[in-house]
């Protein structure tokens, strides 16, 4: 029997094991092996597929590197044109977002680019996702920012108002810093609840743009 040459040996078991996984489209996914780098190439239907694509590729024996060239393409993206994709994009985002957002929006071979003001870090996301859901879009950019930036005051009053359900007292255990819409917790609290209660409670108020949690639970 002859033996493959490495790269054509490793292109093999890369494929034979993408195939194994069912809920890839193989028949649409190309292998390249060269001295144990792997590049893929073709089109899948979500960033889901790709993913799970590219992350078996790391797992397969002798492969050093993964290239992933892979693009999305919905079902019926190719069908829909980009006013359509537009027009419900619009619409998506605008149904998504809150009071006092302002949001452009713009559509280039199917790819979304969010560009303007949010209040909160969620509705950041929940524009993001708004747009991913729309048929037809292959990827969104999102370029949104998180303004006004947000005062200590208002977070250390949403440390107090989340913590109504465990006691107030216990918000003092709590130490906030903020810097340009930053915000850092330190101290310490009760319970893993609790530690996940303050975070969100940065996270949800206006104007933060990130939140590294640091406190320790105490017992």
């Amino acid at each position: 029997m002859t033996k493959l040459p490495l790269d054509e040996a490793l292109q093999a078991e890369v494929m034979t094991a993408l195939r194994l996984d069912e809920t890839l489209p193989t028949a649409h996914i190309g292998v390249i092996a060269t001295d144990g780098a792997v590049t893929l190439t073709g089109e899948v239907a979500t960033e889901h597929q790709r993913f799970a694509a590219s992350t078996l590729v790391q797992n397969v024996a002798g492969v050093r590197a993964v290239a992933d060239e892979l693009v999305v393409r919905p079902p019926g993206s190719r069908m829909r044109t980009e006013t359509a994709v537009a027009v419900d994009v619009a619409r998506a985002v605008d149904a998504s977002a809150a009071d006092g957002a302002d949001i452009a929006i713009e559509v280039a071979e199917h790819i979304v680019f969010l560009d303007g003001r949010v209040a909160r870090h969620g509705d950041l996301v929940a524009a993001e996702q708004a747009a991913l859901d729309v048929p037809g879009v292959l990827n969104v950019i999102n370029r949104l920012r998180i303004e006004p930036v947000a005062a200590l005051g208002d977070v250390q009053a949403a440390m107090v108002e989340a913590f109504v359900a465990f006691a107030k007292e216990h918000a003092s255990g709590v130490n906030v810093s903020i810097d340009e819409g930053h915000v850092e917790l330190h101290g310490s609290v009760r319970t893993l609840a609790e530690r996940q209660v303050a975070e969100q409670a940065a996270w949800t108020t206006p104007g933060v743009r990130s939140v590294k949690n640091r406190l320790h639970i105490h017992t």
